[in-house]
């Protein structure tokens, strides 16, 4: 996030499984993971696996 008032970029959130939207609202910070596209089957190192996708609501940036 960059604050209103030319402060420094503070970061919300860690972790996130290429986070593919985000947005703010009543208070709480809301990104979608998973790119996007729940369910397509994609290969990884142990072979092919399926992409979950969650939306996670973040309301305290601190933790």
């Amino acid at each position: 996030m960059y604050p209103v008032d030319g402060a420094g970029p503070v970061e919300l959130a860690t972790g996130l499984d290429a986070p593919t939207n985000i947005t703010y609202a009543r208070g709480a910070l809301y990104v979608s993971v998973g790119q996007g596209t729940p369910g397509r089957p994609i290969i990884g190192p142990n072979g092919p696996t399926r992409i979950v996708g969650e939306i996670y609501r973040i309301t305290d940036p601190s933790n």
